[in-house]
């Protein structure tokens, strides 16, 4: 999920405690499971699993609505308008694969959250010259 509104005061990063207890609760509410989660700033990352498509639908109609207010202040009277660019992109893991390569995407969206595009990079390279080295030591 992403807003291009969502920077300066209007950054999700603002309210990262009030996203976070809107998530849980909601996942409550629609008995799915979130497995990891990464706010960025601007846009969100969510590993989510449910039984029933409908109840995601319902989830993330939920907390989209529900973070933006938090976020902008709109509430009956006082409107801000669009909020998120577009709809959530979603897609199904299906592999453990898939499922590796989601969770550390996310994990480095975390860390580029919490410090930065730069830290990100840094330890992008690193993870690389350890791969470099495991493949070595394997040999």
């Amino acid at each position: 999920m992403r807003s291009t509104k969502a920077r300066g005061r209007y950054s999700l990063r603002s309210k990262q405690v009030e996203i976070r207890k809107i998530i849980e609760a909601a996942a409550a509410r629609g008995k799915l499971k979130v497995h990891s989660y990464a706010n960025v700033g601007n846009h969100l990352h969510l590993l989510i699993s449910f039984k029933r498509r409908e109840s995601c639908q319902r989830f993330l109609r939920e907390v989209t609505g529900l973070i933006a207010r938090a976020v902008t202040g709109a509430r009956k009277g006082k409107p801000f308008g669009k909020f998120w660019d577009e709809l959530a992109y979603s897609r199904v893991v299906k592999t453990l694969r898939d499922l590796r390569n989601v969770i550390d995407y996310i994990f480095m969206n975390r860390i580029e959250g919490g410090f930065g595009r730069d830290a990100r990079a840094q330890l992008e390279k690193v993870k690389k010259e350890l791969g470099f080295l495991m493949e070595l030591d394997s040999r």
